[in-house]
């Protein structure tokens, strides 16, 4: 990575784990502090984080916007001084509020799930999907919970609720295509 240029500095992110950034001779990087309460030698973390990071270099090398881990000696998890990391490369980004995301985000990221499942990737120790089946019930509560937070989207959300039923009934059938294809 090069020679540090000064101290990481802690960033934001990371949800259970530690992010930082680090200046070296040879750019930037965000490493990832796993979670001291993670055992990475099970075989359960470990593999979820290779099997993860491998989707996201496929996903990467076909064209689809993704960041993943970089490899050191084949593994993206580095042991360092007792703590265990994955190292990314910088990306600068920002995150938005939740009230500055609109339409022209959310027709984005449909924009990339659809690439993604689309893409015929095969990555050792990827596990069948498994299909969830969505309820109307689950949908309405989710329409009232969002209420109960005074989303400014609450009456949209209602206004679209046939429309999202429909596609509840849609994709009961769909799961059974999908499950064979």
């Amino acid at each position: 990575l090069g020679n540090p240029l000064r101290q990481p500095v802690r960033v934001t992110g990371g949800f259970h784990h530690t992010m930082w950034r680090l200046d070296t001779s040879h750019g930037l990087f965000a490493l990832k502090q796993l979670s001291e309460d993670m055992d990475p030698n099970t075989s359960n973390p470990l593999t979820h984080f290779e099997t993860s990071e491998a989707v996201a270099r496929k996903f990467a090398s076909i064209g689809i916007p993704a960041i993943s881990a970089m490899l050191h000696n084949g593994q993206v998890l580095q042991s360092i001084g007792g703590k265990n990391y994955l190292v990314y490369p910088w990306v600068n980004a920002k995150a938005l509020h939740r009230e500055q995301i609109g339409p022209a985000h959310v027709k984005k990221i449909a924009e990339i799930f659809a690439a993604m499942h689309l893409a015929d990737i095969c990555v050792p120790g990827l596990q069948e999907q498994v299909f969830e089946v969505h309820q109307e019930d689950k949908l309405t509560a989710l329409i009232e919970f969002a209420r109960s937070r005074n989303s400014s989207r609450t009456a949209e959300l209602s206004e679209h609720l046939p429309m999202f039923l429909q596609q509840i009934e849609r994709q009961q059938q769909a799961v059974v295509f999908l499950s064979t294809h």
